[in-house]
């Protein structure tokens, strides 16, 4: 995470291909599927998500988690969960998460980001790197 002379949230650069090409043709193959397999594995990830992601409206994950550790973890470990900012909230299920509890602007977003952060670095001497892409301004 960088942040400008002033402690906001800086968003990354989007990367250009280097070099720059352009695809000019594409090869798919399909294959069919039984139809109730299909349903079966969408059911799968169905429940892996209900399982492992808030039921809220939320960011998806924030943090990549950081090499034989888990974000969450570390997260909850720095007593973050259910931590509120204006109308954002750190998830109570999985602590990588950020719940909007209705109407919650990118400043109340950027604030807890900023906070799980530098609380993380503090307590648990780790670096959290973003998981996600800012866009916009923060």
């Amino acid at each position: 995470m960088r942040f400008d002379e002033r402690g906001r949230l800086i968003p990354a650069r989007r990367r250009m291909i280097d070099p720059p090409e352009i695809v000019l043709m594409l090869g798919i193959r399909l294959h069919r599927e039984d139809p109730e397999k299909l349903h079966a594995e969408i059911a799968r990830y169905k429940h892996y998500r209900q399982m492992t992601e808030p039921p809220q409206r939320h960011t998806g994950a924030i943090f990549k988690d950081p090499p034989g550790d888990q974000a969450s973890r570390l997260i909850a470990l720095a007593n973050l969960k259910g931590k509120k900012h204006g109308k954002a909230q750190i998830a109570e299920s999985n602590a990588n998460y950020i719940v909007n509890e209705g109407g919650a602007p990118a400043s109340d977003i950027a604030a807890l980001m900023v906070e799980v952060h530098q609380r993380v670095l503090d307590q648990c001497g780790v670096d959290l790197e973003l998981d996600c892409e800012l866009h916009g301004d923060w």
